[in-house]
């Protein structure tokens, strides 16, 4: 544990504890630090769905893909929206959703999501990003996502929205 800042404790943790924790981000901020149980956690697994998982953050893509791994998800991985798009066109019928920052250098996450709609309009998409829903509103057309993560994100939130996009919807 790092040294606590205005009753912020702050935690770093490896890339392989996280996994066991099932938690995502690598740094992680609790306001008065209590222990956290994690047991009754009920974390759903995929059935060896394809998950594309775009990032500029290596750690990020190399944790979220850890965690996939370990609940029944295939990955591939790709650090930019070009890559993304060259990933997607050579496999676009194994891929099931694609997991995507906003965020990133080469070709932002808006431009990428536009250009995988082309691509396929039925693309499932998940926007991940630091800024929050709201605030991605002024570049992101919400309607081209069906799910959005807030980063940092767990393990069990990262489940939960691959789940909802594989369950079908109730009208």
């Amino acid at each position: 544990m790092l040294p606590s800042v205005n009753n912020l404790a702050i935690f770093k943790f490896s890339s392989n504890l996280l996994n066991k924790l099932n938690l995502l981000p690598f740094i992680i901020l609790i306001e008065n630090p209590v222990k956290i149980g994690l047991a009754n956690m009920k974390i759903q697994t995929g059935s060896k769905e394809l998950v594309l998982i775009v990032d500029d953050d290596a750690l990020f893509r190399a944790t979220i893909k850890d965690s996939l791994k370990i609940h029944n998800y295939k990955t591939l991985i790709a650090s930019d929206g070009i890559e993304a798009i060259a990933l997607y066109a050579q496999n676009r019928a194994e891929i099931g959703v694609v997991l995507l920052d906003l965020r990133m250098a080469s070709l932002d996450g808006a431009t990428t999501i536009r250009v995988l709609k082309v691509m396929n309009p039925q693309v499932q998409i998940v926007a991940m990003s630091g800024l929050s829903f709201y605030e991605i509103g002024h570049f992101l057309d919400k309607t081209s996502i069906c799910g959005f993560l807030h980063k940092p994100f767990t393990a069990k939130e990262l489940l939960q929205a691959l789940q909802a996009i594989r369950s079908p919807k109730i009208r």
